[in-house]
C-alpha cells in the first residue's frame, strides 16, 4: 500500500517541503510517482525515513545521513561502515555530555 506524501508529512509529523528536500537530497531515492506525478511512499520508504529522523534526532548531518543511506542501500556489504559512523556519533554525544 503506497501512502501520500500528505499522509506521510502528519504521520512523521514533518512538513511537506522536508519530505520533498530529502528526496532531492538523496535521502530518500527510491520513492515511486503515480502516472499523475505523486509520490507513493512504500514501507521501503517510511523504514528509509525512519532511519533519516532517528539520525537527524541524535544530531547527525544530513552530509552524514546521507552516507549512511548510501551505504544501506548498497547493502549488507556496509554493515561494518554503518557500524562505524554510528558509533562515532555515539561517542561524539558522549563528549558533549
Amino acid at each position: 500500500m503506497a501512502l501520500s506524501i500528505g499522509v506521510v508529512a502528519q504521520q512523521y509529523d514533518l512538513s511537506i517541503p522536508t519530505l520533498r528536500y530529502y528526496e532531492e537530497q538523496g535521502l530518500l531515492p527510491f520513492i515511486k510517482r503515480s502516472p499523475a506525478g505523486r509520490r507513493e511512499f512504500r514501507q521501503a520508504d517510511l523504514d528509509c525515513l525512519c532511519d533519516i529522523e532517528c539520525l537527524k534526532k541524535k544530531g547527525m548531518q544530513l552530509k552524514d545521513i546521507k552516507q549512511y543511506i548510501d551505504w544501506r542501500t548498497a547493502g549488507d556489504e556496509t554493515l561494518d561502515q554503518r557500524l562505524a559512523l554510528i558509533q562515532q556519533r555515539r561517542q561524539m554525544l558522549a563528549n558533549e555530555i
